[in-house]
């Protein structure tokens, strides 16, 4: 091989490995958003999985979905889902209230466990402080709901961008053009009417947002207004449905820790 065959074939080789990196690489380059999105939304279901347990301890303190959705309209909040109104099955313990009277005990019984919920809701929607280790004194903040929806919506755009401006197609093409012996072989038996078929077949599929399992949980409203609402929630519970709160309170103190509430079965 002479000095120029070399030469024109280390050029196809350079320019098949540049345009090798190039498709592969914006597809890679997809896949690493993919993984981060998944991680983002696991982080995410975690949490909702924890809120679907404090809202069922939510609904065993109040004693039904009656007085459930009687808070949650007074505090301007709709669950996700219509099955989270329903009874469910927990088993949790918070820290006994100290109060002087059985009225105030269930009140603030009521509050607590509301208050863990608000708190994940709070997280869910706006992420979560964490200490930034690459960085001294740095912090860093945990994923939130809208960030990840929006995360996805331009994961979708970059994925539209790449099968747009990256087909398969193009790719062969090109490569087949620096092969002019295999190009002519290639016409010369019938081949390369399938290539087009490729883009179709290699796309990189859209993301479904419902896909990642993530639900609508609402935000929780400011604090001061949560507790004059289940305070008052509490209160009219307590006058009207007596035997509701009473048997609470038997149930969360029936453990030997005096120091525990005991919430659900």
């Amino acid at each position: 091989m002479g000095r120029m065959e070399e030469w024109a074939e280390s050029l196809r080789y350079e320019s098949l490995r540049q345009a090798a990196d190039t498709f592969f690489g914006a597809r890679r380059a997809v896949e690493r958003d993919q993984a981060v999105l998944r991680q983002w939304a696991e982080h995410l279901q975690a949490l909702s999985r924890r809120a679907e347990t404090w809202i069922a301890a939510l609904h065993c303190v109040l004693g039904g979905a009656d007085n459930l959705r009687l808070l949650l309209d007074a505090l301007g909040m709709q669950l996700p889902e219509a099955r989270l109104y329903e009874a469910h099955s927990c088993l949790l313990h918070i820290a006994r209230p100290h109060s002087f009277t059985r009225e105030g005990l269930y009140c603030k019984i009521v509050w607590s466990v509301y208050a863990h919920w608000a708190d994940i809701l709070h997280e869910y929607h706006h992420g979560r402080p964490l200490q930034d280790s690459s960085v001294p004194g740095g912090t860093r903040w945990t994923p939130n709901y809208q960030q990840v929806l929006e995360f996805c919506a331009r994961l979708n755009e970059r994925i539209e961008h790449t099968n747009t401006s990256y087909r398969p197609s193009e790719s062969l093409e090109f490569a087949r053009r620096l092969d002019p012996y295999g190009q002519e072989m290639a016409s010369l038996l019938g081949c390369g009417t399938e290539v087009c078929s490729l883009d179709v077949s290699l796309a990189l599929p859209l993301v479904d947002p419902n896909s990642l399992g993530l639900l609508p949980w609402p935000d929780s409203p400011d604090e001061a207004v949560a507790r004059r609402m289940v305070k008052a929630v509490c209160r009219r519970i307590f006058r009207e449905q007596r035997q509701v709160a009473e048997a609470v309170l038997a149930a969360a103190c029936r453990g030997e820790d005096k120091n525990l509430c005991v919430i659900g079965e």
